[in-house]
């Protein structure tokens, strides 16, 4: 919670989104469903709440549902009040456009860059390291996607400066 709010002091008009993949991961290590099938279906509720885009009615009518289902199991209950303390950022979905349900994207620049810095032993100093990525995230802004596949498939030969860039209109 405090990277949030540590964004919100700095920036006060972010949006922060938790990804609902990691959320769900986090439950599943807490109720031991690996393991233990105890919670399995709880699980399978919590999935299915997180399965889609919801409007915030629809939301709380499944959230609601799984709750009546469940109001007399401890954890189950824990993991529903948490849910509802973090709605804002579970949610945030519902209030800006385009923010992602999941972080998978993201996380695919990241892997990218961590595996690039492995191969590196060391920067110079902290100049050259700022150097070194600037650099490569200025290439990585610049170079275009070539096998995006699925839903990104609209992506390929362009890249990602061009899709957050906002140019002004040219009529006068």
């Amino acid at each position: 919670m405090n990277i949030y709010q540590a964004a919100q002091s700095v920036y006060p008009k972010v949006v922060s989104q938790i990804c609902h993949n990691h959320y769900k991961e986090g439950i599943r290590q807490n109720l031991g469903v690996r393991t233990d099938p105890t919670y399995v279906p709880f699980m399978r509720d919590i999935e299915l709440l997180f399965a889609k885009r919801r409007s915030k009615e629809e939301f709380a009518h499944v959230a609601g549902k799984i709750f009546y289902h469940y109001k007399h199991d401890p954890r189950c209950v824990g993991v529903l009040v948490d849910i509802q303390k973090r709605l804002p950022q579970l949610t945030a979905y519902m209030y800006q456009p385009h923010i992602p349900r999941t972080t998978n994207l993201i996380e695919s620049y990241n892997s990218h860059l961590e595996g690039r810095l492995k191969t590196i032993k060391g920067f110079e100093s902290f100049t050259h390291a700022d150097q070194w990525l600037n650099a490569y995230f200025l290439k990585r802004r610049l170079q275009p996607f070539t096998d995006c596949t699925k839903q990104f498939k609209s992506l390929n030969g362009t890249c990602s400066l061009e899709h957050t860039l906002r140019f002004p209109s040219t009529t006068a």
